[in-house]
């Protein structure tokens, strides 16, 4: 079996595998959110949802969502960056280039990310 044909299934799987994570914690970022600053929209979901102001400032702040956010961003946005030059670079020497200096630039995004988390303990 071709390396580039493994490399290109495992990198749409795991676009696919970190794409309902992503959104589960994007929502919760977006309503807990909400919550906080709209006291209308925290009477609606601490009826619905039983999440109120309190609730909603864990969650919000919560060092592991974040993190979580930031991994699952990492590697959904990598992968899915991939996939798509994989589809519309046709020169090999191009899209190689173009995939190693994204993993650079990823990877500083993303340790810069880190770091300020780690400075904010």
């Amino acid at each position: 079996m071709d390396k580039s044909f493994i490399i290109r299934r495992v990198s749409i799987l795991l676009t696919e595998f970190t794409s309902i994570p992503l959104l589960i914690i994007s929502l919760t970022y977006f309503l807990t959110g909400y919550i906080m600053i709209s006291p209308f929209f925290e009477k609606i979901m601490c009826n619905i949802l039983s999440i109120c102001y309190s609730d909603a400032l864990y969650l919000h702040t919560n060092r592991f969502l974040r993190y979580s956010l930031i991994i699952f961003g990492f590697i959904h946005g990598l992968c899915g960056f991939h996939n798509l030059l994989n589809k519309y670079v046709g020169k090999n020497v191009l899209r190689e280039t173009l995939i190693i200096s994204t993993l650079i630039f990823s990877l500083l995004i993303i340790s810069l990310a880190i770091i300020s988390e780690l400075l904010s303990i």
